[in-house]
């Protein structure tokens, strides 16, 4: 690392940015320095979001739960917000207050900081220098903000069940391994791993998708009922069901229930109404009635909202 900042001139900065970067991105990336600065926040996290759980419980209202859940996911959202915001703008202060610790676990940045905080380059330097550091960071809390929206949905749907009612270990399960070894997000009601006798309801989450919908693994037991959680169209959510492409539609429809927000199927369906209600100028149907109608099917007789399916699992599991 200090050679190549030695090397970092004005003439030849470009073919020193990649080498930086990558000695940077082993040492704050995976495990390193960035999560090493979240976990100083993490316990003050924790009591955030553990209030706004019991909030939400003590709150519940299995007629209004769409809209519960979508303030759930945004105030989620917030609370995480807050922490990347922390990192990303203000590690390179951590790391320059800490240079014990740098020095002992991160010795590359250690290098990095102390050449940054010297005095010995100019104000092009710096900037440059500190636009790849700025960068390794949110490249990773990018990933992290990922991580946290699978999270979140799953978090989400087990919030809703334990305010339901329904004991895990025994109305449900979490992360259950099938016979063929793959896992369910969500079973009902609770089974040993490896048996899929008894299973009468397989959930998989995935809050914000497309064409990707990740449904519950073919291994399941035949004649349970398979459901498909998706948080398209909720405000912590840049997809909608807009997003969902019919080949992905075509095969859900063959034995999937698609869970997802009130609102947002209700916009869905009126917008496929008029496409299909559509005729040309000259009298003719337009081409895209079939697919729309087949949407339109879909949404209407195989989608079902939050509070619908709360109802089904408080009716069929809750003590």
């Amino acid at each position: 690392m200090e050679e190549l900042l030695n090397k970092f001139n004005i003439n030849n900065w470009r073919s020193c940015c990649l080498e930086i970067e990558l000695k940077l991105k082993k040492e704050l990336q995976d495990g390193g320095l960035v999560e090493k600065y979240r976990q100083e926040f993490e316990e003050e996290r924790q009591q955030k979001l553990n209030k706004l759980k019991l909030m939400f419980k003590n709150e519940f209202d299995i007629e209004d739960v769409d809209n519960q859940l979508n303030a759930y996911t945004k105030n989620i959202k917030e609370i995480n917000q807050d922490i990347q915001n922390q990192i990303n703008f203000n590690l390179f202060n951590f790391a320059k207050d800490n240079l014990k610790l740098l020095h002992e676990e991160y010795p590359n940045t250690y290098i990095f900081i102390n050449k940054v905080a010297s005095g010995d380059l100019n104000q092009i330097q710096i900037s440059r220098l500190l636009s790849i550091f700025v960068k390794v960071t949110v490249d990773s809390t990018n990933q992290s903000n990922k991580s946290n929206a699978g999270n979140a949905g799953e978090d989400m749907v087990d919030t809703m069940i334990t305010a339901l009612g329904i004991k895990e270990g025994v109305g449900y399960k979490k992360q259950h391994k099938s016979v063929g070894g793959s896992n369910t997000d969500f079973i009902f009601p609770h089974v040993e791993d490896n048996i899929n006798l008894g299973v009468e309801i397989y959930l998989a989450v995935q809050f914000s998708t497309n064409d990707r919908i990740r449904m519950v693994s073919s291994e399941s037991k035949s004649g349970a009922q398979k459901y498909a959680v998706i948080g398209n169209g909720m405000d912590v959510c840049s997809k909608t069901l807009d997003d969902i492409g019919m080949e992905h539609l075509e095969s859900m429809r063959q034995d999937h229930m698609l869970v997802c927000f009130e609102k947002e199927l209700k916009r869905k369906i009126h917008l496929l109404e008029k496409e299909v209600a559509k005729v040309n100028k000259n009298g003719s149907i337009p081409k895209s009635r079939a697919k729309n109608k087949t949407k339109l099917d879909y949404f209407q007789k195989a989608t079902i909202t939050f509070s619908e399916f709360a109802k089904i699992l408080k009716k069929r599991f809750a003590d």
